[in-house]
């Protein structure tokens, strides 16, 4: 029987219940090592399962998940230098001295594209399957299969698995060319292959929606809800918070909020 692993790499997250996770912990752009507080799963952890009085084995696994932490769009880099300029502004000269010199790391070169904690996180992430299911790698992986959106961070994150589920270096999947050097004792012949399926009709379907178009990217009043939320004192108390524990001045905005939460992963 084939046993095989089938990775998909896309721009949304869907998850089941697989293990307990810290749930409440979770939002668009949780690092995944957030919602765990074991880095290293036992080995073969989630291989064998008791249901209905019966002993089941694992003999294939499916996965789609969400790439690695990215650097921000434009508007993004952006907002995160409005913010700066004007905390630095009203700052008072002892208060956050580093922000004197600071330079934006974000250039326009970057947009979008996956970052190192990305590659890491995509890379501990491969590990642990490979820990929870490795009775299902007896063949090295030949079976494995990796479909991926053209996006660079969807790529470069299914790379940067690919590295953790083997042990490998270098540009497997995608990259700048460098050599990818699977474990030592373990030959092409009998690895997993090389390949990268792209398939953005699967992955990014609604790029090709017309509906989607429609009611959600040309349409603003799909935000509305969102609207109103940023106006309860639920959300107001959230910016105060921050405001409050960061010490900062009054003309930080309710809306940078968004901005703060993205620039903490970077």
């Amino acid at each position: 029987m084939w046993r095989c692993v089938l990775v998909f790499l896309l721009g949304a997250c869907c998850s089941g219940q697989i293990e307990q996770v810290a749930w409440d912990t979770f939002s668009t752009k949780t690092l995944y090592r957030w919602a765990h507080n074991e880095t290293t799963p036992d080995i073969n952890a989630e291989y064998n399962e008791v249901l209905n009085g019966r002993l089941c084995e694992a003999v294939h696994v499916g996965m789609v998940v969400r790439h690695g932490a990215r650097y921000p769009n434009n508007r993004g880099m952006d907002e995160i230098r409005s913010i700066y300029t004007r905390i630095k502004n009203a700052k008072s000269p002892a208060l956050y001295p580093e922000l004197d010199n600071w330079q934006s790391p974000y250039r326009l070169a970057l947009e979008n594209k996956l970052n190192p904690e990305g590659e890491t996180e995509l890379r501990i992430l491969g590990q642990r399957i490979k820990r929870r299911f490795s009775r299902l790698f007896t063949n090295n992986g030949k079976w494995v299969s990796f479909v991926s959106s053209s996006k660079q961070r969807t790529k470069a994150s299914a790379n940067s698995f690919y590295q953790g589920l083997y042990n490998a270096t270098g540009d497997c999947l995608f990259g700048g060319g460098n050599q990818c050097n699977p474990p030592t004792g373990i030959t092409s012949s009998n690895f997993a292959p090389f390949e990268l399926r792209l398939n953005d009709s699967v992955i990014r379907y609604y790029d090709s929606c017309e509906r989607y178009q429609k009611d959600v990217v040309d349409n603003p009043a799909h935000m509305v809800q969102f609207a109103k939320y940023s106006q309860t004192e639920e959300f107001i108390n959230i910016a105060k918070s921050i405001r409050s524990k960061l010490v900062l001045p009054g003309n930080f905005l309710f809306s940078d909020g968004k901005s703060h939460g993205r620039t903490c992963i970077l």
